[in-house]
């Protein structure tokens, strides 16, 4: 019973997340606001693969170099589908567009690596990792970590 409980949780706070904060902070991120949000949250915008729709949400992202890499859950969002071959996107950072080509990586030895050099860099991608989740875990292989998240790496469109 207990486990019910939990699932009716999880998916209550998925529900709030999905529909009054990340519009909210979509909202502040496109707005004269963004300094208040901007500093690794950025909107992600995009056109769904199938269904043509139009889509936004936000994400946390980690600059590496040019690119701008979002590492997100595997299973806990399906946006990043969308993205498994190269596929157009808008990200919002800093209150401004970049317009991008976005690229899901899932190969595991990548996915390991990305995620050893966010731990390092930030203590935001420590606590985000090491909370319970098997990514934190130093011992974790690279399956592991890659049944767990996926990187999606977004190149800046030249022009």
């Amino acid at each position: 019973m207990a486990t019910a409980g939990a699932n009716v949780l999880v998916r209550s706070a998925m529900w709030i997340e999905r529909r009054l904060v990340n519009p909210i902070v979509d909202r502040i991120l496109r707005s004269r606001l963004h300094p208040l949000l901007s500093g690794r949250l950025a909107v992600l915008s995009y056109e769904g693969r199938v269904s043509g729709e139009r889509f936004s949400t936000p994400v946390l992202y980690e600059r590496d170099g040019e690119t701008i890499a979002v590492t997100t859950g595997r299973r806990a969002v399906t946006w990043w589908k969308n993205f498994r071959n190269p596929h157009p996107a808008t990200l919002w950072i800093g209150g401004e567009p970049i317009e991008t080509t976005g690229q899901a990586i899932t190969d595991a030895d990548a996915i390991a690596a990305w995620t050893d050099e966010l731990t390092h860099r930030s203590r935001l991608w420590r606590l985000l990792f090491e909370g319970g989740r098997v990514i934190g875990d130093s011992s974790a292989s690279p399956e592991e970590r890659a049944r767990a998240f996926v990187v999606v790496r977004f190149e800046p469109v030249s022009g």
